[in-house]
């Protein structure tokens, strides 16, 4: 499994490397994404979308985007 990361994070993994599988976790929160919508490719059975956090202190805020950040 490591090994596959490591492949992954390269961009080096081949297709027969990574076809097949049945679930598919897409993280795009750690790269500041809030919220978006996965798009799950046959054959996989299911996929599941993981988007950032927002602190909520106080009254609600919106976060604005800013010279490539968001900001609150």
């Amino acid at each position: 499994m490591k090994q596959l990361a490591g492949k992954a994070k390269e961009n080096k993994l081949k297709p027969e490397e990574f076809l097949g599988g049945t679930f598919t976790i897409s993280n795009l929160g750690s790269m500041g994404v809030k919220q978006f919508t996965a798009i799950i490719n046959a054959p996989q059975a299911c996929i599941l979308a993981v988007g950032g956090t927002e602190i909520k202190v106080g009254r609600r805020r919106r976060a604005a985007p800013r010279d490539g950040r968001l900001l609150l």
